[in-house]
């Protein structure tokens, strides 16, 4: 099915609308925590299982060290800023809001094309990480705040489509491995800082670690055909006999 470029624009845009629902959940509820909780576990798997394998294997080695670069960078900030991390957090939302700039690409370059498989595969994984980062930001910079990092990353994604439906695809592809590379430790770096104060409540441990396993494995569940795909694409179609090159299938006698 190929979509129409409105209908392509919209549906993009469609993830990251739906993430930023975790931003008018009750704070002092249970359904916060949860929501945290499956969110970084399915975050997690996404950047483990989708964004730093598909560097590697176009990359090799050197993806992995660029995405150590980028997470050392995090620290590195984190350590020299006065407000407690918050250089260290505004470079991860940056890189979140650069992973949804490539997403916003990917789909508008790819997905009016190939049709909607790409888009929800390419949404699926955005979910959650868009969820995630709109949280910690409410957390840690107010919901105010939040809101104006939840726009941004609209306008992103936004960006993102129109220049992937703009510019031609071979122009693009070469660039993608080396993004996703530096995202993937900007990311795993603010889901691994959120991750590990929240599972120190011992007391809501086991709800935790359920939350994590649940959006973790609802992941991978979710990705399974887009992946079983990729592996194992269809074989390309025989084209039709054409007529014999001298215009008669029967020989003369």
């Amino acid at each position: 099915m190929r979509l129409s470029p409105p209908l392509l624009a919209l549906a993009g845009l469609v993830p990251t609308l739906l993430a930023g629902s975790v931003l008018w959940l009750d704070r002092s509820g249970p359904w916060l925590l949860a929501a945290r909780s499956a969110a970084i576990g399915a975050a997690l798997v996404v950047v483990g299982v989708e964004l730093l394998p598909h560097a590697v294997g176009s990359l090799g080695p050197i993806a992995l060290g660029v995405a150590l670069g980028g997470a050392l960078a995090v620290a590195a900030l984190e350590r020299r800023s006065a407000s407690h991390g918050g250089a260290g957090l505004g470079l991860s939302l940056a890189g979140l809001g650069l992973h949804q700039g490539l997403d916003g690409l990917q789909i508008g370059a790819l997905a009016g094309p190939l049709g909607l498989p790409v888009l929800l595969a390419i949404g699926l994984h955005a979910l959650p990480l868009v969820a995630v980062g709109l949280m910690i930001s409410a957390r840690h910079l107010g919901r105010p705040a939040a809101l104006l990092v939840w726009s941004g990353l609209l306008l992103s994604t936004a960006a993102g489509l129109a220049v992937g439906m703009a510019i031609p695809t071979a122009k693009i592809t070469p660039w993608v491995p080396w993004l996703q590379a530096a995202m993937s430790g900007l990311l795993l770096h603010m889901l691994l800082h959120d991750l590990v104060p929240t599972i120190q409540a011992r007391s809501l441990r086991p709800a935790i670690l359920g939350g994590l396993l649940l959006g973790a494995a609802s992941v991978l569940v979710l990705l399974h055909p887009h992946r079983h795909e990729q592996r194992h694409p269809p074989p390309p179609s025989s084209p039709p006999a054409g007529p014999s090159p001298g215009g008669s299938s029967e020989t003369a006698t």
